[in-house]
């Protein structure tokens, strides 16, 4: 519920900002017809009800699912949770056709156009499946392979490897997870791609997009305003959907997986063996796969379970086999936006300017101070794990 509310207030003080970059006043000169800063009655009132219903759905369902959750038995919790999901989804549709309805009453059927856009592009995401429209955190398919959040711990596990430390699985356990989490990722990344794209747009381009022709405003500063909302609405989503303790159980699994390098030339026969999925290859192993077992390679990690040649498992060991670097390029790219921002402060010459940057950046430096001590915090890590692995490598 905080960060819904975070981010449905960042999403309209930025709406709010844009039609202050439109329709200011000259509210300060003598002769001036009035003493506000803004020209009220230029403004659509229903488009900013329509963006608020739209982007503030989750708080709704949010709030909706907490009250189930105190009233009702938890054996009757799912089938009552999916009757008022539909009801919500309902009640938010009806408020969104409602408000259609009148802002099509003063303007062209063109226009409306605009706004079924994220729609197409929600379609184009999820597909016809209506759960992430108020789900912020997606579930896996299969509850018998999933990915939960231990409540005591707050760690990321999977039913897939056991929960104590010194347990180590089966190797196609190890891979049935990595798969897990790659689909996990990739739908927590959709997520994040589509909000920050929805908020991005209804909270700053839309309001470009209905004003009025004969409406003088300076086009390039508006469009900087929509690239540096949609960046500061997406590192807020990212550091939701991806906290440490997500990204520390990917670093787990990918020290499991491992890594193997393909050797070039010929290698006596004793000095390999052929590949078997049920092993868990030490550092240094030679092994022959590939096809017709024709390709050498040589194991790199302290412990290897990955599919030689498998260029997907590869991937996901160069990501996450160290702790900070998904840290480092999401902290880079933070610190980046916020110097963009302090950039585009310094290059700002009028006073709507200077408080539509300055508002922002509080916004964005909440997000550069997660960002910042996710990475130290894992900097730490990986240089205490590079110390265990050479004091384990001689054994």
């Amino acid at each position: 519920m905080a960060f819904e509310m975070l981010i449905f207030a960042y999403s309209m003080v930025a709406m709010m900002l844009q039609h202050l970059h439109l329709y200011r006043s000259v509210f300060w000169l003598p002769h001036s017809y009035t003493n506000q800063a803004v020209n009220w009655f230029l403004v659509e009132w229903h488009l900013i009800a329509f963006a608020a219903i739209l982007l503030g759905r989750r708080i709704a369902w949010t709030f909706v699912r907490w009250i189930i959750s105190l009233v009702t038995p938890s054996q009757w919790a799912p089938s009552i949770l999916l009757v008022a999901r539909s009801l919500t989804t309902l009640a938010i549709l009806c408020g969104l056709f409602v408000t259609t309805y009148q802002i099509m009453q003063r303007h062209p059927m063109v226009n409306m156009l605009y706004l079924t856009y994220p729609a197409l592009l929600y379609f184009f995401f999820f597909g016809f499946a209506g759960e992430p429209f108020l789900e912020l955190i997606p579930k896996t398919a299969h509850e018998k392979f999933r990915i939960y959040r231990e409540p005591r711990t707050g760690a990321y596990k999977t039913t897939y490897l056991p929960p104590g430390p010194r347990v180590y699985p089966g190797p196609e356990a190890v891979r049935k997870e990595m798969e897990l989490f790659k689909a996990d990722f990739n739908a927590r990344f959709k997520q994040v791609a589509f909000n920050s794209l929805c908020c991005a747009y209804y909270s700053t381009f839309i309001p470009c997009a209905f004003a009025t022709s004969a409406l003088f405003y300076e086009m390039g500063y508006a469009g900087r305003h929509v690239i540096l909302s949609f960046a500061g609405c997406f590192a807020l989503y990212f550091v939701q959907c991806f906290p440490a303790a997500y990204l520390h159980a990917f670093h787990r699994t990918a020290n499991y997986v491992g890594r193997w390098e393909r050797i070039e030339g010929r290698v006596t026969a004793q000095f390999y063996t052929h590949w078997s999925d049920k092993i868990y290859w030490p550092k240094g192993a030679i092994v022959r796969c590939g096809k017709n077992g024709s390709e050498l390679f040589r194991a790199e990690a302290l412990t290897n379970v990955a599919e030689p040649g498998n260029s997907a498992q590869a991937r996901f060991y160069f990501y996450f086999c160290d702790a900070s670097f998904v840290g480092w390029m999401v902290f880079m790219l933070q610190c980046g936006l916020v110097m963009a921002q302090h950039l585009s402060l310094g290059l700002s010459t009028h006073w709507y300017q200077l408080i539509s940057e300055t508002i922002l950046l509080f916004a964005n430096y909440y997000a550069l101070f997660k960002t910042g001590r996710d990475f130290l915090v894992f900097s730490k890590l990986n240089n205490r794990e590079e110390e265990c692995a050479q004091e384990l490598e001689p054994m």
